[in-house]
């Protein structure tokens, strides 16, 4: 189960630490989530960020108890939303590619 609302995340501890396993949290039901130590996070970093953007979410426990979590954040932006390339043609002169681009079809 991934997180719905990552903003609404509470982390209310885990069950068990160990190296890279998963553990459950609660948020709304039961989450999993990959559980890293500082160390393996340093080492590791790439593998930490992709399994973060994976599975919604990485835990990190660092020195003197400190828990973080690593969430993405998601954007609204379209992938389909570019940049425009400013070509100066006329309505007319694309439609006229157009219908030059179907006649040798």
């Amino acid at each position: 189960m991934r997180f719905t609302n990552p903003n609404a995340f509470i982390n209310v501890g885990c069950r068990a630490v160990s190296r890279g396993k998963i553990h459950r949290h609660y948020y709304s039901g039961v989450v999993t989530m990959h559980v890293y130590n500082l160390s393996e996070t340093k080492q590791n970093f790439l593998t930490v960020l992709e399994q973060a953007a994976l599975e919604g979410g990485v835990q990190i426990n660092g020195e003197n108890g400190q828990v973080f979590i690593l969430m993405p954040i998601t954007t609204k932006k379209s992938p389909l939303d570019i940049k425009s390339v400013p070509l100066n043609l006329t309505a007319d002169e694309i439609v006229s590619f157009i219908h030059e681009g179907r006649k040798l079809s």
